[in-house]
């Protein structure tokens, strides 16, 4: 149900200090999604991993969005990952 998923979602953002925008008071709960497999999970974790790194990236160096893109960041991985990882 969306109750133990909101409670679920709201469980993990605590867990890694995120953020409160500003529309928190009238939902209540962060914003996120359920997934069904651990592949959608991996994946959309790493596309919140590649703009939350670019954002940093940017403030850090001074560059503009533009020229972030063309900058990727290293990802370091054991043997043992997730298929999905190659797919980033």
């Amino acid at each position: 149900s969306f109750k133990v998923h909101n409670i679920v979602l709201n469980m993990v953002a605590n867990l890694w200090n995120c953020p409160k925008l500003g529309d928190f008071g009238d939902y209540g709960v962060f914003p996120g999604a359920g997934t069904v497999g651990s592949t959608e999970a991996c994946l959309l974790a790493g596309l919140c991993l590649k703009f939350r790194w670019r954002k940093w990236y940017s403030k850090r160096m001074g560059l503009s969005e533009a020229e972030v893109r063309a900058v990727y960041p290293n990802l370091v991985i054991s043997t043992c990952f997730q298929a999905a990882w190659e797919k980033l």
